[in-house]
């Protein structure tokens, strides 16, 4: 473990018995997306900590109050953030369907587009 990261799960779990299944479903960006949302934790405006709100609707950066829908998209016109909380890659992991493997990346803060650091 390198980070922290929010998994938020957006949809229904694919029902994955076989090893091509998983691979199947790994290689779907679509049904990924449909599935699952892999966020880092670290808040694009400064670098703060974002935690889930006290409602459990959203995030929230306790820093600066940037905000975020559960989904990690940027929430309000004010927003402080200069962008979406960023999206992490992520799959099935192919030895046991229940877990996921998240490839942990770091981001450079007060950007308005990802950058990988």
């Amino acid at each position: 473990m390198v980070g922290r990261v929010w998994v938020v799960e957006i949809g229904a779990k694919p029902a994955l018995s076989t090893p091509a299944e998983v691979a199947t479903f790994n290689s779907d960006i679509n049904a990924k997306k449909n599935y699952l949302r892999v966020l880092t934790t670290i808040c694009p405006h400064l670098g703060c900590s974002v935690n889930l709100d006290a409602a459990g609707t959203g995030f929230l950066c306790p820093c600066h109050a940037a905000t975020f829908t559960v989904d990690g998209i940027k929430a309000g016109p004010d927003n402080v953030a200069p962008r979406d909380m960023d999206s992490l890659v992520w799959q099935i992991a192919p030895a046991n369907h229940n877990r996921i493997q998240v490839k942990f990346q770091a981001f450079k803060a007060s950007e308005r587009t990802s950058i990988a650091i």
